[in-house]
């Protein structure tokens, strides 16, 4: 997953999207994820049946990255450590379903065109996780 953080330098016009990603799971066994484009101001967020945290936090990034125009350059702000660790290969991908997620966001990534930072924030500055868990999100 490594190739998610190679960005190189691009003097072009284009914005930056800045992207705040959080995902948690649910007492019933549930997971949920929500993010925001701070640039566009578009969000969503999701309801997934049996799922693990990591799994949802996958399917955000995923979901988040298809929000994005063809050739955008985004910076992506995660609460998961893991995720991030997975990312800057300091942790391994397990999994058969985070595995497929992986994938299919290189796939997306390669595809698209995009330019992809991805970078760690406290919970307490990631502004989906805020949003996420005051219940705040409108479905879809």
């Amino acid at each position: 997953m490594s190739d998610i953080t190679s960005v190189e330098a691009d003097n072009s016009e284009r914005p930056v999207h800045r992207m705040f990603l959080s995902a948690d799971v649910r007492r019933d066994g549930s997971a949920a994820f929500a993010w925001l484009n701070e640039t566009t101001g578009k969000k969503r967020s999701e309801d997934i049946p049996r799922a693990t945290k990591i799994e949802a936090v996958y399917e955000c990034l995923l979901s988040a990255l298809k929000g994005l125009p063809d050739g955008a350059r985004s910076g992506v702000f995660s609460d998961s450590a893991r995720l991030c660790g997975q990312v800057h290969g300091v942790s391994p991908v397990i999994g058969p379903r985070v595995r497929r997620l992986s994938a299919q966001i290189l796939w997306v990534i390669r595809r698209r065109r995009l330019d992809v930072t991805v970078l760690c924030v406290p919970r307490s500055n990631n502004r989906a996780w805020k949003r996420l868990r005051k219940g705040r999100w409108q479905r879809g």
